[in-house]
């Protein structure tokens, strides 16, 4: 079991000396590897980066299609409230002009949906 020549063998202990001391550089495949693997790396990398920059291009264009849809819907909608509201001044006017010649023949004045009869209105006039 106990070899006691081993103690004496100095070639045993100078091969456990230099087996500690020595630091074994990695061969030349391992290099290669080791410099794909950065490679790999960096590209991953540069494509993530491209990949985020241009989802973030994408969203602003995306949000500017729809700012000028709900714009052209705004304006779209302020025209037909304008038109209403024309519409709406020239019926109040025919109905005032109406009132105002029926309460001559004898009729109903129509002013703010209020109805005056004929009576209260020959008074005042």
């Amino acid at each position: 079991m106990y070899n006691r020549n081993t103690a004496h063998d100095f070639e045993v202990l100078e091969r456990q000396k230099r087996k500690g001391r020595v630091v074994e550089l990695p061969g030349h495949l391992a290099r290669k590897k080791e410099k794909l693997k950065s490679k790999k790396t960096f590209l991953v990398a540069v494509f993530s980066a491209f990949m985020v920059s241009s989802a973030v291009v994408s969203a602003f264009l995306m949000s500017q299609v729809v700012l000028t849809e709900i714009t052209d819907q705004t304006e779209k909608a302020s025209k037909v409230l304008d038109e209403c509201e024309n519409s709406n001044t020239q019926l109040r006017m025919q109905i005032e002009a109406q009132g105002a010649s029926k309460a001559l023949d004898g009729g109903y004045v129509h002013s703010e949906l209020v109805k005056i009869p004929k009576e209260t209105f020959a008074e005042t006039h």
